[in-house]
């Protein structure tokens, strides 16, 4: 960002304008509702055209201002057309925006030297411009992955650009004291940052909405669990026969009857055997069972 003491173009004396600047600015409103667009890229498009009639306000013989001034009538031309925010369409128009401000920059350095990084107005400028290179590679980021894991960068690019945007509206408020013109300049660069960042928070909004559904449906789905199904794991349950196809264990002998279960002993040797039997197995002696 040019400031006033590196910019020897500007005029302390100038006029503010104000009748012909908001004549020129109702006639943008006008003419931005009679295209066909919905409520926002129509914001948008209104926006991007008052930040273009502010730089082209400011046009003068420096290469930036012409730069700047068309990187916004390349913006203003995106939002009519509809063009896809994540396009390399935005990253371009990005670039050429911070190529006029990285030219500002060397005009600096060459014109006063090491002066351009002393103190914390140095600091200031380099951190500045460090930002905006890398809100440019964001956009080309944005431009060429084609994948949807780039929501989280969609969330840096817009925090990055709010403050950035909060950045410019200092330098608006400091510049109103001293150049009405510098003031615009300052707030074509709010309106240019507000027009790419305003689409990329919609897209990653929309996107975190759409997975949060998502995870949702699955959490769903998963207690919806049926409990008459047959439960399926590593280790087989043992399943239990019915009682009538269950296998016996019992023995004949145990289900003989209780008569048949009697033992007697011999009372020539003593031996047991069963009640039934006539004779002894042991010494062949006759029973007293013996029906005999």
């Amino acid at each position: 960002m040019n400031d006033t003491k590196y910019s020897p173009g500007t005029s302390e004396t100038e006029d503010l304008m104000d009748g012909s600047l908001r004549s020129a600015v109702s006639y943008i409103v006008r003419l931005v509702k009679s295209w066909k667009l919905n409520q926002l890229q129509c914001v948008l498009a209104i926006i991007s055209a008052v930040s273009s009639l502010f730089l082209l306000i400011n046009l003068n013989g420096q290469m930036y201002i012409w730069m700047c001034a068309l990187a916004g009538l390349l913006q203003l031309w995106m939002c009519v057309k509809k063009v896809k925010i994540e396009s390399f369409a935005m990253a371009f128009t990005y670039s050429l925006f911070s190529v006029g401000s990285l030219i500002t920059a060397i005009q600096q350095i060459i014109n006063y030297g090491g002066y351009y990084f002393s103190g914390w107005r140095g600091a200031e400028r380099v951190i500045v411009q460090l930002v905006l290179y890398a809100l440019v590679a964001m956009a080309w980021v944005l431009a060429l992955k084609k994948d949807e894991s780039k929501n989280t960068l969609r969330l840096v690019f817009f925090v990055i650009s709010c403050v950035f945007g909060a950045y410019e509206v200092i330098y608006v408020l400091l510049a109103l004291r001293t150049s009405f013109k510098l003031a615009l300049y300052g707030l074509a660069w709010i309106g240019f940052i507000a027009v790419f960042a305003i689409p990329v928070f919609m897209l990653y909004r929309k996107n975190a909405l759409l997975n949060q559904a998502f995870m949702q449906s699955v959490d769903r789905s998963a207690n919806s669990f049926n409990p008459q199904m047959p439960y399926y794991s590593s280790v087989q349950p043992q399943t239990s026969t019915p009682p009538q196809e269950q296998p016996s264990a019992i023995s004949e002998a145990a289900q003989t009857p209780s008569s048949a279960r009697e033992t007697v002993f011999c009372t020539q040797c003593g031996a047991a055997m069963n009640s039934r039997a006539m004779f002894c197995t042991k010494c062949g002696a006759r029973l007293k069972n013996d029906p005999v």
